[in-house]
């Protein structure tokens, strides 16, 4: 409680969002909100001073309207502002603690409420000046990358205009990445001298280079070169409640396993991917717009869909896959017990899951999907296997469960089409009643009539 009442005077810590042009929520900064009479504008207003340097990144006067404001969640307010112009501008705040944003919420409705007891209102005040102008500013050089320069670099690169973004991004990849990689050697500095400040302000300006969404620029951040400096500066933002330690994940529990041996380039792009999901993991923050990852996201996404065509196309990869749950060892030159949990068999199991969650989740094209799961059913024997697993009394619950999800999504693909054609050639379906014959020939008439001529089966114990 205390926390509370300390916060709520000095101010609820936030995040600053505007809706640019092309729907996407840019970043305006981190600071303290809090609800104060402000004399230029005539009345109590939202204000927003900047964490980093004090100065404010947002002053505008509480409107009337019961509507426009808006709770979204538990942690963000959002609502319009109208620019000189009479252009909309839609802002919105993301709440580091839920009790702030409610006690924001609540302080703005009692603004209201008195606004509206006022002769005039709204109509007698004139609305406060535009948060941002619409407007490009003047595009501002990034200076010399040294440590007493590192507020202003993250202020620039934090608070870049959209149609300034393209030249940032430009900088950090001019001369071969000179300027990016001089970033990473401040990173090395401040780390070996535990420089706690500089190092959040370089958490804060890897996490703000990943929001520039230049295509280019997140592309060489995923590089082998960059990748462990970027994450390793992000372990370091205070958003997060402690410091996080992505790089011993990275380096000591996270790893490939083959179940059967893939090809460089296949291994490669598989690594890349997860380097790439991994990283949005760590830069996205609760409600925060995925638009404004769009690069990073497209990047997995056509990632996701080469290894899912590399898996099938001009290979026999799968079907060596599937071979390991029908004979236990699969391609191991000592293999080792069929079953148990480091067995190729549930290795196998859990490499088709994945597989098949990823091809059924809307992140890979609808040609790459189908191409995959006719190719499943068409050109290996998986419902053998599947049907092998099931039948084996000493498979694990694990086992199964993998066993019936890989099943789920193929049934799912095709309407269970291929299960029954695998059914009938089989031959293990029971014989068909004589009523599904006759209604094949004559229709449901006929069929009424063979059911009830056909004679029952006499029950157990009965005479």
């Amino acid at each position: 409680m205390a926390e509370s009442a300390e916060a709520a005077q000095q101010g609820w810590r936030v995040k600053l969002y505007q809706l640019n042009a092309h729907g996407q929520w840019d970043d305006r900064g981190t600071g303290q909100i809090r609800i104060v009479h402000v004399d230029s504008l005539g009345g109590p207003g939202i204000n927003i001073v900047s964490e980093m340097n004090g100065q404010e990144i947002l002053q505008c006067r509480i409107v009337e309207g019961r509507d426009a404001y808006s709770l979204q969640g538990d942690n963000i307010i959002t609502w319009e502002e109208r620019g000189a112009n009479g252009a909309a501008i839609d802002l919105a705040v993301s709440f580091q603690e839920a009790a702030g944003c409610m006690h924001v919420m609540n302080q703005i409705q009692e603004v209201q409420g008195t606004l509206k007891s006022m002769p005039g209102g709204d109509e007698d005040v004139p609305i406060g000046p535009e948060p941002f102008s619409q407007s490009v500013p003047e595009f501002k050089a990034l200076p010399e990358c040294r440590v007493q320069n590192l507020s202003e670099i993250c202020e620039l690169v934090m608070n870049a205009n959209p149609a300034h973004r393209d030249a940032y991004a430009s900088a950090l990849l001019a001369e071969d990445c000179a300027y990016l990689t001089r970033i990473t050697h401040l990173f090395s500095d401040c780390e070996d001298l535990d420089d706690t400040e500089n190092l959040k302000l370089l958490a804060y300006l890897m996490r703000s280079v990943v929001m520039l969404n230049e295509p280019n620029l997140v592309e060489v951040v995923l590089s082998p070169k960059f990748f462990e400096h970027v994450v390793g500066a992000i372990e370091y933002d205070p958003d997060l409640k402690e410091k996080a330690n992505f790089r011993h994940f990275l380096q000591h529990e996270a790893r490939l396993r083959e179940v059967v041996p893939m090809d460089e380039t296949l291994r490669a792009r598989c690594v890349d991917t997860f380097h790439a999901v991994f990283l949005r993991e760590a830069v996205t923050r609760p409600g925060m717009d995925e638009t404004a990852l769009s690069s990073l996201s497209q990047i997995i996404y056509c990632s996701q869909s080469e290894i899912l065509n590399r898996l099938h196309t001009n290979t026999d990869y799968l079907q060596r896959v599937v071979r390991c749950i029908l004979d236990g060892g699969g391609e191991a030159q000592e293999p080792p017990p069929s079953t148990g949990p480091g067995s190729p068999r549930i290795q196998a199991l859990c490499f088709l899951r994945e597989m098949c969650g990823m091809a059924k989740i809307n992140c890979v094209q609808a040609q790459t999907r189908e191409a995959l799961f006719h190719h499943l059913v068409g050109q290996t024997d998986i419902y053998e296997a599947v049907a092998h697993v099931l039948a084996d009394s000493q498979a694990s619950p694990r086992e199964r469960r993998f066993c019936t999800e890989v099943l789920t999504q193929i049934v799912a693909f095709d309407s269970a089409a291929s299960l029954r054609e695998y059914v009938r050639k089989a031959g293990r379906h029971p014989p068909a009643p004589p009523w599904s014959e006759a209604a094949s020939r004559g229709g449901a008439g006929a069929a009424a009539a063979a059911a009830a001529s056909s004679v029952a089966p006499p029950r157990p114990g009965a005479e």
